[in-house]
């Protein structure tokens, strides 16, 4: 957001730019046990949906880019509470999307200047989707997905 502050009176004035950023499927549907995460990615996404209508008359583009789950080492490198490291990738990260798919679907979505940019192949994705036609569903299902998940991590 500080960066975005201190390039939008260039990109206003010259009335051309395109403003990119990563936010998440976490924000756009919470995840128990990822408060903080999804809290911030929620923000984040109102404030770059807001700042989109406000400079869309000035020639100005800004994208979301929103993944789901890519497998990555992101869950391995993750902090717990106590600042010790998580020290797994989990299920759903290593049945994630590929990085270079990713970044490929990233690529595209950038050059077609898309408002929003999915990424993904799991179910988190039908997810993005079916929030918007059934919002009460979607929280009853992520709270029955999202225990049974809680309670795997805490068995291990």
């Amino acid at each position: 957001i500080d960066l975005t502050k201190r390039v939008l009176p260039i990109m206003i004035a010259q009335k051309s730019g395109h403003i990119a950023v990563t936010s998440s499927v976490a924000g756009k549907i919470g995840a128990q046990l990822r408060t903080g995460y999804c809290a911030a990615k929620h923000a984040m996404q109102g404030f770059f949906d807001a700042l989109r209508a406000e400079v869309a008359s000035e020639g100005i583009h800004v994208t979301s880019i929103l993944p789901g789950f890519v497998r990555t080492e992101i869950s391995k490198n993750a902090m717990r509470g106590d600042g010790t490291a998580f020290g797994v990738v989990t299920d759903n990260v290593e049945a994630g999307m590929d990085v270079d798919a990713a970044a490929g679907v990233m690529a595209k979505g950038l050059r077609a200047k898309k408002a929003e940019i999915p990424v993904g192949t799991g179910r988190e994705m039908n997810l993005l989707w079916l929030k918007r036609l059934a919002p009460g569903l979607v929280r009853r299902i992520t709270a029955k997905v999202q225990a049974a998940y809680s309670r795997r991590l805490l068995l291990r």
